[in-house]
């Protein structure tokens, strides 16, 4: 158990995978992703200082549903996922949180899915920054077009005529490889 550094990119559990380790995200956010036969992604939700990956693992479940990878780097607290599962049979109050948790995160996937649905690229990209600055407490996002665009459901040269969108209406600033809230 300890705090470890992770990177933009790094897959901290693959889809179907065994689960080694639970995360707790310190200054990173780690996205939950599903993925299609085709092999194109979609992010479900966002996990930062609030939650944890690797949840089921408290019930003894070590696989994973999903795919989850780091879309901010930073630091996150790895535990074993054994520890998970020892300490969870003991303590009916971390269960209780981590079911909590876990609703939680059901809810924000049912959110995304109607989002997807209903709004146009250019809001979900505002929720989505403003999701992501709420979990770092910071306002600088760094991340490449084409990881947003993954996170988004779009192609990337759609992520140039959304940024320049938000931009434009003062919402966000840009620097290479960086979106800061306003």
């Amino acid at each position: 158990m300890g705090t470890i550094a992770v990177e933009h990119g790094e897959v901290l559990h693959g889809s179907s995978s065994d689960i080694e380790f639970a995360y707790f995200p310190q200054s990173t956010i780690i996205s939950v992703l599903a993925r299609t036969e085709q092999g194109q992604t979609a992010e479900t939700s966002i996990v930062g200082r609030e939650g944890m990956i690797g949840s089921s693992s408290i019930h003894g479940i070590m696989t994973s549903f999903a795919e989850c990878i780091v879309q901010v780097a930073g630091e996150a607290v790895r535990v074993p996922a054994s520890e998970i599962y020892r300490v969870g049979k003991g303590s009916e109050s971390f269960r209780k949180v981590v079911a909590l948790f876990d609703l939680s995160l059901l809810a924000q996937a049912q959110q995304s899915t109607a989002c997807q649905a209903l709004h146009h690229v250019e809001s979900r990209a505002a929720r989505w920054l403003l999701q992501c600055s709420k979990r770092l407490g910071s306002k600088d996002i760094r991340l490449t077009q084409e990881f947003f665009a993954q996170m988004l459901g779009v192609q990337r040269t759609t992520i140039n005529l959304v940024e320049r969108t938000l931009q434009h209406a003062g919402l966000i600033q840009i620097r290479r490889g960086r979106r800061d809230r306003s």
